[in-house]
């Protein structure tokens, strides 16, 4: 087992990216979270295809709307 390992990716859908600079909301989207062994997550932002998890300046608002599917977890043994 490796610390950088995937344990788990979880699809999350309907959440507004807001950029506290300008205080401007994107339109609901969908990202994805990548969990690793060693406790790290690294948020993907599928609308522009990149990776948003070292913006700070980026905030992720949840709505009623949000849904969290798992797409991938690591079975534990």
């Amino acid at each position: 087992m490796n610390d950088k390992d995937i344990i788990k990716i979880t699809k999350v859908d309907n959440v507004h990216i807001k950029n506290n600079h300008n205080n401007v909301m994107f339109p609901l989207q969908s990202i994805l979270l990548i969990e690793f062994r060693n406790g790290s997550v690294r948020t993907l932002d599928l609308a522009s295809q990149h990776d948003m998890t070292d913006v700070d300046y980026f905030e992720i608002v949840k709505t009623r709307k949000t849904k969290e599917k798992t797409i991938f977890k690591e079975e534990e043994m």
